[in-house]
């Protein structure tokens, strides 16, 4: 910020460059390079923009969050169905193919995105409106009948805010969440009852330097997997949830590259679990091309499984993911 204004009173004062000298550099334009990290469009709003759908974001989601709405794509390996997760939502699914050690080989497909509707306010702080819709999915790849396993399903209504150096997103939302066919079918489980409406908050220090940490909570206004919990006999209930994390981000070789490496780690825990905590994390390289972003990465869970219809079963999984975005 303190580069942008420092280019303008420059740029006012300076006029031309003489004939024959280079023109000398840009702060503001070096202050934005430094921002064009890949994977994040700038939070810099010129004056003459229009407010209506920006090429902004004030508040990046999360990168570890498994949750998260994204376009993306990632193979792992998961011992979801190894059997010895002991008492769970239900007994898990019997299902053929598993590797040693009941590690089984899965496709996660992720389709979504927060979409930016509306500017308040110009520069880097503001308010803006938005609309946010995805569904996670995930398939068994370990047999040639590649059975539908699961899916999640979140439609929100992002505010995202920045000011100075800090930067937040409040979401009203819903989630809910659905059990393949085939494995309902094929193993003779059922569904359960896994759906929410509710509220979260995140603040975190503002884009622009390579590291950001974030935290804040949920608070959840009507919940189905209440009575999911009430029926298995649980003594708590679905109300609250927490998440905090940390992100890492390095331009390769400069600031200003098409190429950063990153890390991140995010963790969530949730009343609906007894406050276990699930663990999340990635690291490897985002990359842009043509204003267009996306990463390769290594993806790694431990914890509650990620998927609503085992919410209550722990997981393990590692993989690499594929993510695009604009």
């Amino acid at each position: 910020m303190v580069g942008l204004l420092l280019g303008a009173l420059v740029g006012g004062a300076g006029g031309a460059p003489l004939a024959g000298q280079a023109a000398p550099p840009d702060p503001a334009a070096e202050a934005q390079a430094e921002r064009m990290h890949p994977g994040e469009p700038l939070a810099f709003q010129p004056p003459d923009a229009s407010p209506w759908f920006p090429a902004t974001r004030l508040f990046r989601g999360p990168r570890a969050a498994p949750g998260e709405p994204s376009f993306r794509g990632a193979a792992v390996s998961t011992d979801l169905f190894r059997g010895d997760a002991g008492n769970g939502e239900r007994e898990l699914p019997r299902v053929s193919g598993l590797r040693e050690g009941g590690r089984d080989f899965q496709g996660v497909v992720s389709l979504g995105e927060s979409y930016p509707v509306r500017r308040f306010g110009r520069g880097s702080d503001g308010v803006q409106l938005g609309v946010q819709v995805g569904v996670t999915a995930r398939f068994r790849l370990a047999t040639s009948s590649n059975e539908y396993v699961a899916s999640d399903w979140v439609v929100g209504l992002p505010v995202e805010f920045a000011r100075g150096p800090v930067a937040g997103r409040a979401v009203l939302f819903h989630r809910s969440a659905h059990l393949g066919d085939e494995i309902m079918e094929r193993a003779g489980v059922g569904r359960v009852g896994f759906g929410h409406e509710g509220v979260t908050l995140l603040l975190g220090n503002a884009a622009g330097g390579p590291v950001r940490v974030y935290g804040g909570g949920t608070r959840l206004l009507r919940s189905e997997t209440s009575r999911t919990l009430e029926e298995l006999g649980r003594g708590w209930d679905d109300g609250w949830a927490v998440q905090g994390g940390v992100e890492v981000e390095r331009g390769i070789p400069s600031p200003g590259s098409v190429l950063a490496g990153f890390g991140a780690l995010d963790v969530q825990s949730a009343e609906r679990t007894n406050w276990r905590p699930q663990w999340a994390a990635v690291a490897g390289v985002a990359f842009r091309a043509r204003q267009r972003s996306g990463q390769v990465a290594l993806r790694w869970l431990h914890g509650p499984s990620m998927h609503g219809e085992f919410f209550l079963t722990p997981e393990s999984a590692w993989g690499v993911e594929l993510r695009l975005a604009r």
